[in-house]
């Protein structure tokens, strides 16, 4: 998979999103805070190792790079959601796993994985299962100051 290259605007604005600072990037990433430094600043050129592994620490922590468009180019991902709350979004409903992974249409195990947390899905299952549980009655409450959460739509 080819990472596309950000700009030291995103990388700035992907951190302030995030609430970190360049020295925690910086280790997530393996590289020395100097290259983070060096990168916003624009004051050296980065190597693409380095900005790969930037890159995907940011991923990794939720930020997804869109067009620029004039703009910074840039948003957390607002729909993903947590193991815990696949399952008690289930619990809820009332819905086994292998009814809502045949809704969603995605296998039973790859589900399981999710809600064991030892499995990712991709971006595609987890809209599906998302859009199931939502369709079905839940709502999805991000963690806005407080946990992640949920509750049954009136």
């Amino acid at each position: 998979m080819i990472t596309p290259m950000i700009s030291p605007a995103q990388c700035r604005a992907a951190r302030a999103l995030l609430g970190m600072d360049q020295g925690t990037l910086a280790e997530a990433a393996c590289v020395s805070r100097s290259v983070i430094i060096d990168f916003e600043s624009g004051s050296r050129k980065t190597i693409k190792r380095n900005l790969d592994a930037i890159t995907q620490v940011l991923k990794q922590a939720g930020v997804e790079f869109t067009p620029d468009n004039n703009g910074v180019g840039l948003r957390l991902k607002t729909e993903a959601i947590t193991p815990a709350q696949c399952r008690v979004a289930r619990g809820l409903l009332d819905m086994g796993q292998a009814s809502l992974a045949r809704a969603a249409n995605i296998s039973k195990s790859a589900l399981v994985g999710f809600e064991n947390d030892s499995r990712t899905p991709d971006e595609d299952a987890l809209a599906a299962i998302i859009r199931v549980l939502e369709d079905a009655g839940v709502a999805f409450i991000p963690a806005n100051g407080g946990g992640p959460g949920l509750r049954l739509k009136k």
